[in-house]
């Protein structure tokens, strides 16, 4: 079963599919309430978690986002990263080819989870 939010302004767009391991989120992230607006997705990850797919992908293509909702993208990759031993999971970090910054976010955070492939892939 898939988990969908249309993106706004402050939100992004979320896809997430069960069933093929694929979690998505593309778009500028600074809600409000970012702890509010993360809660469904890792309630959604929890939940495939328990019995997730052999391998599993997240594909970030974040534009911008905010202090708060850096930390909670850093708790989503977390939340992989500690069930690994449960399934292979591969994240896609898109980004702007023009954005350096975005870029360097990116390899900041696969610093914190060197056992976790990143595969950075430039966007025209």
């Amino acid at each position: 079963m898939a988990f969908e939010i249309e993106k706004t302004q402050k939100t992004p767009e979320i896809f997430f599919d069960a069933d093929k391991g694929f979690f998505k989120i593309h778009g500028a992230i600074f809600p409000e309430n970012s702890a509010k607006f993360f809660a469904p997705l890792f309630n959604y990850a929890q939940e495939y978690l328990s019995n997730p797919k052999p391998e599993s992908t997240l594909e970030l293509f974040i534009y911008y986002f905010n202090t708060s909702s850096s930390k909670q993208i850093y708790e989503f990759i977390k939340l992989f990263d500690s069930n690994k031993n449960k399934t292979k999971v591969t994240v896609n970090w898109l980004f702007d080819e023009d954005d350096e910054d975005m870029e360097e976010t990116g390899e900041e955070y696969n610093t914190f989870f060197t056992e976790l492939p990143f595969n950075f892939q430039p966007q025209e």
